[in-house]
């Protein structure tokens, strides 16, 4: 965010209280177990749930000339591997005709490795030419800055309303109430500094932790910046989907006692042996730390606070051996759907 990202922090008291990261807070709403687990694995990044496997590029900070340089950059690839593969095939062909057949087979390891990128690089075009054709469909919707209730909203028809999206490159701190975090992406429009957090999977609802997550990173920006922010923007993962959440009295409200609550929760934590009590409902079914995975050695391994733990391993109906993040951290088998698929657990 240029200038932006270098965020006033102001001088830490001597009576502060202990920061709290914005992931954590919001976590401890959903689960106690959750809020340890966010806490252990790391840095805060705005998004919903853990990343656990490999990412995918995001579009939703393109602007039309961002669009337009990408395509451009990628049909200069393409005629690149095009230009690439007609010596590779006359290499193979001449190989095999002059030389051997098993050479010629040799020979035509460069075309498929040039077939291979072209491939990928047409699988590129296709998918940026169809989001770039998205945000030219999008209209501009302006946001009423003075509503209270939840809109839903497509991310390009808020874009187009004039907003600059960036992505923050360093936590926001606020020292005197003790809170840090950084939002996946900040929307900027004049003195309106806007955060953006995302969900990547499952259902496509807003809940009371992205309302204090909302109020919480506003409240930072508010402070480091200077800046107005009275929404967030929840974006949802696979679609164009996303909510405006004000941050309403209520919600600071909110803010605060979760605050109170989760200082309270991580003191007793800190202070023993304390294991939060394992859900009752059905909560588990789409938490991702509960999702189990296939067990391998030495990959496959839970790490907390840097430490590998000893994985708990359940072996289930496919015959593989199964173990969760959650799982590992708390020696017990979550109710994820998908581990009551596979017969390790059991429905609640």
């Amino acid at each position: 965010m240029g200038s932006r990202n270098q965020h006033r922090v102001p001088p830490r008291p001597a009576s502060a209280p202990p920061e709290v990261s914005v992931h954590v807070l919001s976590e401890h709403l959903f689960c106690p177990r959750s809020a340890i687990l966010t806490q252990e694995m790391g840095d805060d990044k705005g998004e919903d749930e853990p990343q656990l496997g490999p990412k995918l590029p995001s579009f939703a900070d393109f602007s039309e000339h961002q669009f337009v340089d990408e395509l451009q950059s990628l049909w200069g690839k393409f005629r690149l591997w095009m230009t690439l593969i007609a010596p590779a095939i006359a290499l193979a062909v001449v190989l095999w005709r002059l030389v051997s057949p098993l050479a010629g087979l040799a020979g035509s390891l460069p075309l498929f490795y040039f077939l291979a990128r072209l491939w990928d690089n047409v699988n590129m075009i296709v998918r940026v030419a169809r989001e770039h054709r998205i945000m030219r469909a999008a209209e501009p919707t302006p946001v009423n800055l003075d509503s209270e209730l939840i809109q839903e909203i497509n991310w390009w028809s808020l874009r187009k309303d004039g907003f600059d999206c960036e992505k923050p490159v360093e936590a926001y701190r606020n020292s005197e109430r003790g809170l840090r975090g950084r939002p996946w992406r900040v929307l900027s429009k004049g003195d309106l500094r806007i955060p953006v957090i995302r969900q990547h999977r499952g259902e496509r609802l807003w809940r009371p932790k992205h309302v204090v997550r909302i109020a919480a990173y506003c409240r930072l920006i508010e402070s480091c910046e200077g800046a107005r922010a009275p929404f967030g923007v929840l974006l949802f993962g696979r679609s164009w989907n996303c909510v405006i959440i004000p941050n309403t009295a209520a919600a600071r409200s909110q803010l605060d006692r979760a605050l109170h609550d989760v200082r309270e929760f991580l003191r007793i934590q800190l202070n023993g042996k304390f294991v939060p009590t394992a859900p009752t409902d059905n909560r588990c079914r789409g938490c991702d730390w509960g999702e189990p995975r296939p067990y391998v050695r030495n990959k496959s391994e839970t790490v907390l606070n840097g430490n590998p733990l000893v994985p708990l391993q359940t072996r289930a109906s496919d015959k593989l051996t199964y173990h969760s993040t959650c799982g590992d951290r708390f020696y017990w088998v979550p109710p994820h759907e998908a581990a009551i698929d596979l017969g390790i657990a059991e429905q609640r």
